[in-house]
């Protein structure tokens, strides 16, 4: 009899709430912000954690002073992102639907890490994804207080997709 050798489960990338600790209890531990209920920190903190900050923040992180830079982690219009914070702050769901390639996953991810301290539950789909699909896991999420956040792909040829007619309305 041969016994299997199982080896441990590698992990490609940590979330983005381990891969940017210390930048995200910077941002908190300055905040100085009104919170909508449930965020951990305030729309304006969550926008400079994602297109980063201009200088240093001092803060104490794991006992000691230290100084941290928050680096720009999503390229692309900063307006957009300030126009999706602002959406889920007004307890409104965010349905990001683009070209492949086009940072939809990242900002959604980031997005989660930085509001809800977790970005586990953030929903994906492609161009076949049906807004029925989407709707099933809206009260499971809002339920378990997760950040209801959608990323979704829309190939160029899709205009035919239910997420296209759904866009339009």
């Amino acid at each position: 009899m041969s016994t299997l050798k199982h080896e441990p489960a590698r992990i490609l990338r940590p979330p983005s709430e381990e891969r940017y600790a210390e930048e995200l209890a910077a941002l908190a531990a300055t905040d100085e912000g009104d919170k909508p209920p449930g965020w951990r920190m305030s729309p304006r903190k969550v926008c400079s954690f994602i297109c980063g900050t201009d200088g240093a923040i001092s803060h104490n992180w794991k006992g000691a002073p230290t100084r941290t830079v928050v680096t720009r982690k999503f390229y692309g219009d900063d307006a957009l992102v300030e126009r999706a914070v602002i959406g889920l702050a007004s307890n409104r769901a965010l349905l990001l639907v683009g070209e492949p390639g086009t940072a939809k996953s990242l900002l959604s991810e980031l997005l989660a890490a930085a509001i809800s301290g977790t970005s586990v539950n953030v929903v994906q789909g492609t161009a076949a994804t049906t807004e029925d699909q989407i709707r099933v896991q809206i009260p499971f999420l809002q339920h378990s207080g997760s950040l209801l956040a959608f990323s979704c792909m829309r190939f160029a040829k899709a205009s035919h997709s239910p997420l296209s007619r759904t866009q339009r309305r």
